[in-house]
């Protein structure tokens, strides 16, 4: 991932996040593809968003803003699970 990629991807968490309800940080390690891909679908259907950020823009992105200490749980294989609603 280049500079410009890392840039945009700030970009859409930092604009994700403004009015988020709630986040949930998840550890993603042996859980198969199948059933992560059915678990995204059912997450989506409550109106849910699923993602795989690299830890490090997760910690860019929070940094200065109430959700700061959500860096804490940013370590190894974490999936970030966000609603606005």
């Amino acid at each position: 991932m280049d500079r410009t990629e890392k840039e945009q991807m700030l970009g859409e968490i930092k604009e994700a996040w403004k009015n988020v309800a709630s986040i949930i940080v998840a550890d993603y390690a042996g859980i198969t593809v199948p059933v992560v891909t059915a678990m995204r679908d059912d997450f989506r259907k409550q109106g849910c968003s699923y993602r795989v950020i690299k830890n490090s823009l997760v910690k860019i992105a929070v940094k200065g803003s109430k959700m700061e200490p959500l860096s804490q749980l940013m370590v190894g294989t974490t999936a970030v699970i966000w609603s606005d609603v």
